[in-house]
């Protein structure tokens, strides 16, 4: 029964990996854009620049995480 169960459980998580992969790309790559868009935006106010520094670095960061995913 318990066996059963964690199989169930392993083939659910196995089917729903690719989603979660391209979710996180998606996600990478939208918050790469609001990170470019709020330095371009205004560059005089250095926490709103580098709010968006840390967008895009995370941004990055989050699409090649996806990449070496798949």
């Amino acid at each position: 029964m318990e066996h059963r169960i964690e199989s169930s459980i392993d083939n659910f998580l196995a089917t729903l990996s690719p989603f979660i992969e391209l979710g996180n790309m998606g996600f990478g790559v939208i918050l790469f854009i609001f990170g470019i868009f709020f330095i371009l935006q205004s560059p005089s106010k250095r926490s709103v620049k580098l709010i968006g520094v840390f967008c895009s670095v995370a941004g990055a960061a989050a699409i090649v995480s996806g990449i070496f995913q798949i």
